[in-house]
This record gives structure tokens, C-alpha cells and sequence, in this order.
């Protein structure tokens, strides 16, 4: 390990290296953070952790027992840098982590390394079985002590960490086996609730006080992190989605923060306890599907450069939240849906588009009855045909590529999900259509 030229200021002791005797004790904190960061970059891709280098697990090892040898001495910035590039490479070791959260600087520590080492946590839920009691409620003491300093990006990790924390599969795992798991984690999961409150609280302020303080992609980020979090306070969710409405256009990004925000609305449920409560969720709901009706819109003029998935969160949630597609964007969705039957789909993504032009259809068959019974022109009648039937067509299409496609099993999935949709409707299927409009 090489240490940089610096001027002598005093003797750092019990440190394994052959640096020189002397040298100021910030390059020491430099040198460590840069390696541990620079391990994290080179062997970390999009293809996977390389977890089996022997070299990887070698350096790991004698870094760690560096930083190891001088844990009392690091600055809580560097720390936070070291979590998160252990993170990144999955790896956490008892002792060091015992001594890097037993000394880390509260005092010292700023929002944005409170932001860090929340998201390390948050990524890597194993180390926290190594840290000190405590360590993650001090955390979040601290977040809610300095949150008025918090920039956008901060609040942002702050709001994405969180429901990690809580709801992750792996960190509920690692929530039982901590000491005292009925108090500290019931304890703890309290805490992290507390903390989002205010953080969802200072992004209205910040909100309010200038609507371009945050990106897009961060108000989409947190808008993701309140549908994890089931929360509902209306006044706060409304200024997010109307602040993410007002600066969305503007983003490179624009088209897949939508679409992935779009799949993240839930099924409206009713609860039945009082009437306060009924008619919260009653808001929720209307809020919720006035966003993903200006979702679709908004996408409408796209359809023709949407990916496979895209266009299957659009059938999901027009299937999930019973939504009303206009005719213009039927026929543009039924168009983009037609040139995925060149390609390999799955059985999962085929029954949301079945489902959707089955909806569709007898939607679009109940209206043309409507338009008959009224006498409506017929015009506007034969304009309703041509939708029922391209809607019929693209659903026969899609059933026979799922014949020819998929095995007996997963047709059989895909017909129990068809069924449903169709008693849902009016107890038509696409296996016995059959069009008056011919």
C-alpha cells in the first residue's frame, strides 16, 4: 500500500505497512477509503459480484485489518465511504464492523453521511448483525437532528433506505436474530417510521419552497418509496405527484420513471373499520388512479418506443386499478402489443396483455349496446366496432401464440387467469368470441 508525500506531523502506531514512519494521519483515512472504494468499482459489474477471486478475498482481508488497526482514529465521512463499498461487495466482518460502529463520530457526521451509511445498511442487511446495539437507532436519531441540512440527494437515499430496511425479506431475517428482538427490533422498525415521516415532511417544505429542487428521478424515487410504505397522508402525496407532474417532461428518463412508477400503484383496497377510515381510502384510491390515468396519457404518444415490460406495466395496472383507456390509445397500444408476438414472451406477460384486450373488448361491446339503444350515429358506432374487433383480434392472436408457444401447464395458468378476467366482466372468454360486429 502506498502512502502519498506528505509533511510529517506525528507517529501513527499499530498500523501494518512499510509506508514511511511519518506522515500526516488524514492520508492514512485517504488511502484506506480510496483502496476500499476502488476494490467496489473494479469488481462490481452488471454481470455480477466476482465473489470468487481468491485475490478479491486476499485484499479484502489485509485492508480490512488495516482499516482495523486504526478504527478509532477514522473521521465518520470515511467510515461511511468504507460501509459503502463493503456493501457493494458484500462483505462484513464482525470485528471490524464491532469497532468502525463502536467509535464512529456522531457529533462529526453530516446528512449526507447519514444518507450513506443508511444505504449501506439498507443494500448489504448482513453487517447489521456485526455493528454495536444501538448503532442503527443513533443512526436515525441523528437523521432527524440534522434533516434541516439534508439536500435533495440525502433525502432521497433517506426515503429509498427505509423501506429496505423494514420490509426487505433479508433485513427482516437479520431484525430476528438481533439481541432483544422483540423489544429492539419492534423498537427500531418504530424509529425508521418516525425518521420517514419527517423526511417525507422536509421534502414538502423544500417542495413548497421551490418546485425545481429536486430532479425527476428523485420525486419518482421517493413517489416509489411511499407506494412500499403504504403512506397515506394525502396533503404530502398530492404536492409530490403535482411537483413530479409539473418537471417529469424535462427528463431524459422520462418515459421508464413513468412506466415503473406506474407498476408500483396498488389494487384499491376498503377497509371497513369506520367511516374516517373508509373515506381516507376512498382519497388514496382517487389519488392513486388520477395518477396512473395521467401516467397513460402521458405515455400515449410514446406506445411505439415502450420495451416489452413497459407495455406490460401499462396492461397491469389498467388490469389491477380497472382503468378506462380511450379508443386513440387502444389503437395504438393494440399496434405495439401486435410486434411483441415476434418475440419470446412469457407466461406472465402474455396473460396482462390478454387480460387487458379482454377488458378492452367487452368494454368496448358494451358501449357500441349503449350507442345502439340511444340510436347514436353511426359513425360513432362503427368507430366502436372497428375497436372491438382490432381488441378481439390481438387477443386471438396473443391465445394462439401462448398455444404455440408455451406447455400444457402454462397454458393452462394462462386460462384460469382469462376465466377470471372474463366472469369479471361479462362471462365472455377469447376461446368462444364471437363478434356481431362481422
Amino acid at each position: 500500500m502506498k502512502i502519498p508525500n506528505a509533511s510529517p506531523s506525528g507517529i501513527i502506531v499499530n498500523f501494518e505497512t512499510r509506508c514511511s514512519r511519518y506522515f500526516h494521519p488524514r492520508v492514512l483515512e485517504y488511502v484506506l477509503r480510496n483502496e476500499a472504494l476502488s476494490l467496489a468499482r473494479n469488481n462490481v459489474s452488471t454481470s455480477g459480484l466476482n465473489v470468487k477471486s481468491q485475490c478479491l478475498k486476499d485484499k479484502l482481508m489485509q485492508l480490512s485489518s488495516s482499516i482495523l488497526s486504526c478504527a478509532s482514529c477514522l473521521q465518520s465521512s470515511t467510515v461511511a465511504r468504507i460501509f459503502h463499498a463493503f456493501s457493494k461487495l458484500e462483505f462484513s466482518q464482525k470485528e471490524l464492523y464491532e469497532e468502525l460502529s463502536e467509535h464512529f463520530d456522531f457529533e462529526s457526521a453530516n446528512a449526507k453521511t447519514l444518507s450513506i451509511v443508511l444505504k449501506s445498511f439498507a443494500n448489504h442487511p448482513e453487517s447489521l448483525k456485526h455493528v454495536k446495539d444501538g448503532f442503527l437507532m443513533n443512526i436515525c436519531n441523528n437523521i432527524v437532528a440534522t434533516i434541516s441540512t439534508a439536500v435533495s440527494y440525502d433525502l432521497t437515499i433517506y426515503a429509498t433506505s427505509i423501506p429496505k430496511l423494514i420490509y426487505q425479506k433479508e433485513c427482516s431475517k437479520i431484525m430476528d436474530e438481533l439481541p432483544n428482538k422483540k423489544f429492539y427490533a419492534k423498537r427500531l422498525i418504530s424509529s425508521l417510521r418516525a425518521v420517514y415521516e419527517n423526511v417525507l415532511e422536509r421534502v414538502t417544505e423544500i417542495i413548497d419552497a421551490d418546485q425545481n429542487s429536486f430532479k425527476s428521478f428523485e420525486l419518482a424515487l421517493v413517489l416509489e418509496s411511499i407506494y412500499y410504505m403504504g403512506y397515506c397522508n394525502i396533503s404530502v402525496k398530492k404536492a409530490l405527484i403535482d411537483n413530479f407532474k409539473s418537471i417529469i417532461s424535462s427528463s431524459p428518463n422520462a418515459i421508464s420513471e413513468t412506466s415503473k412508477l406506474l407498476s408500483l400503484i396498488p389494487s384499491p383496497t376498503y377497509v371497513k373499520e369506520n367511516i374516517s377510515s373508509r373515506q381516507l381510502q376512498y382519497e388514496v384510491t382517487r389519488l392513486d388512479k388520477n395518477l396512473a390515468e395521467w401516467i397513460i396519457l402521458y405515455l400515449k404518444p410514446h406506445l411505439s418506443d415502450l420495451t416489452c415490460s413497459e407495455l406490460v406495466f401499462i396492461a397491469s395496472a389498467c388490469n389491477r386499478l380497472r382503468l378506462w383507456s380511450p379508443d386513440d390509445f387502444a389503437i395504438k397500444f393494440a399496434i405495439s402489443c401486435h410486434e411483441l408476438l415476434d418475440e419470446k414472451l412469457k407466461p406472465h406477460t402474455l396473460s396482462q396483455l390478454l387480460c387487458y384486450f379482454l377488458r378492452r373488448y367487452e368494454t368496448s361491446v358494451n358501449r357500441e349496446v349503449s350507442y345502439q339503444k340511444n340510436q347514436s350515429d353511426l359513425g360513432s358506432l362503427l368507430s366502436l366496432s372497428r375497436v372491438s374487433q382490432l381488441c378481439a383480434n390481438i387477443g386471438e392472436a396473443l391465445y394462439k401464440h401462448a398455444q404455440n408457444e408455451f406447455s400444457d401447464e402454462e397454458i393452462k395458468i394462462i386460462d384460469k387467469i382469462v376465466k377470471i378476467a372474463s366472469l369479471a366482466r361479462a362471462k365472455r372468454s377469447f376461446t368462444s368470441l364471437r363478434l356481431y360486429t362481422n
